[in-house]
C-alpha cells in the first residue's frame, strides 16, 4: 500500500471517529431534552432544599451545619450568638448569589482579613472556630 492509500485510510478513520463523537453528542443532547421537563423542577427543588438546610441548621443547631460540626466551626452574628431565623434565611439566599457569581462571593473570603464571604459581609455574620 502506498503513501496515498495509507493517507486515505487515516482520513477515513478520522471521519468515522468524528461521526461517532457527533452522534454521541447528539444522543446526549436528545437525552437532556427528554429530561428537560424533570431537570428544571429538580434543580429548583435541590436549590430550595439547600437553602432550607443552611437556614434551618444556622438557627436550630446553634449555627452549625453537619460540615461545620465536623470541622469544629460555628456561624455567629456580631454578638457571638447563632443568627436569628430571618438573618439565617437572608444569608442562605445571598449564598446562592455568591455561588451564582462564579463563586466570587466565596473567593472574597481568601482576601478578607476576617475571612468573610460576600453573604457574611451583607448579613454581618462570621464563621468562627470556638475555643
Amino acid at each position: 500500500m502506498g503513501l496515498r492509500g495509507r493517507l486515505w485510510q487515516l482520513q477515513r478513520r478520522e471521519r468515522r471517529r468524528a461521526a461517532l463523537i457527533a452522534a454521541g453528542l447528539d444522543a446526549f443532547l436528545v437525552q437532556v431534552r427528554a429530561l428537560q421537563s424533570v431537570l428544571v423542577p429538580g434543580v429548583a427543588l435541590l436549590l430550595v432544599l439547600a437553602l432550607v438546610y443552611c437556614a434551618v441548621s444556622a438557627f436550630l443547631w446553634n449555627g452549625r451545619t453537619l460540615g461545620r460540626r465536623l470541622l469544629g466551626l460555628r456561624l455567629v452574628d456580631m454578638r457571638g450568638l447563632a443568627p436569628a431565623p430571618g438573618r439565617a434565611i437572608v444569608r442562605a439566599l445571598l449564598a446562592t448569589l455568591s455561588f451564582g457569581l462564579f463563586l466570587a462571593g466565596f473567593w472574597m473570603a481568601l482576601f478578607d482579613r476576617r475571612g468573610q464571604t460576600l453573604h457574611d459581609k451583607l448579613t454581618s455574620t462570621f464563621v468562627v472556630q470556638p475555643s
